[in-house]
């Protein structure tokens, strides 16, 4: 019988990184295989529905690897919510605070604030995490990809925060924070810490909550139900 395979969509290498490792893992000496990709696709601004957004990144997978739809068992894509869900009012503009190397904000959990250097700068940043929300709200309603099943699971508000690090970390820092924790957890540390700070259980309650809450600092995810939803896949795959 061939493989089954899996598709992972993630937005940077740091996540390619560590969602790899544990997936791969998860899926090592059984007939599922696991495929990841970079695609950061949910600040694109689209006139359609952003379903083809992740259709785009899967037909380009597709002719890479050569494989067809049908060979899929299951799509994943995981999405930092960044600033998707911050209310407007948790916005300042401040041209004298230090900013970090190459940005044009600073998130500033002590005040549960988030700072900018212009006005200008602010509304772009708004306008980008607008579409985000927009673009995450209805592929939470997606369940199939070109006839494959699809969801899409979140991580508050980026792959480090979930980890347990400081937010306003340099980029070679968060290097060095992912692989640390990679040397010192293993797939079920990952999956229990993961579940230790989840929302809800239940899928569409994990994005509800988030998106009501109003304390969008405290670490969040849902991707505990993702690795349940690949050992459910795995079942199926062996029966």
């Amino acid at each position: 019988m061939r493989n089954k395979h899996l598709l992972l969509i993630v937005e940077g290498d740091l996540d390619f990184q560590v969602y790899g490792e544990y997936f791969h893992e998860l899926t090592q000496t059984t007939p599922l295989d696991v495929h990841v990709t970079s695609g950061d696709i949910l600040t694109r601004q689209t006139n359609h529905h952003p379903k083809q957004l992740v259709e785009q990144v899967f037909r380009k997978h597709l002719q890479r690897t050569k494989l067809k739809p049908e060979d899929y068992q299951q799509i994943i894509q995981i999405s930092d919510t960044d600033g998707s869900y911050v209310p407007n009012a948790a916005y300042r503009v401040d041209s004298n605070r230090r900013y970090p190397r190459h940005k044009t904000y600073q998130y500033a959990p002590e005040e549960q604030l988030i700072y900018s250097k212009s006005e200008t700068f602010k509304e772009q940043l708004q306008a980008t995490w607008k579409t985000k929300r927009l673009n995450q709200n209805q592929l939470v309603e997606v369940e199939e990809v070109l006839g494959v099943p699809y969801r899409l699971f979140y991580v508050s508000l980026f792959l480090e925060h979930v980890l347990g690090s400081p937010i306003n970390l340099d980029a070679h820092l968060k290097r060095d924070v992912v692989e640390a924790f990679l040397m010192a957890h293993e797939l079920d540390q990952f999956h229990h810490q993961m579940q230790s700070i989840h929302l809800s259980d239940q899928y569409h309650t994990s994005w509800k909550r988030l998106m009501d809450r109003p304390d969008f600092y405290t670490p969040a995810t849902n991707i505990d139900l993702a690795v349940e939803l690949v050992r459910e896949r795995l079942d199926e795959s062996v029966n």
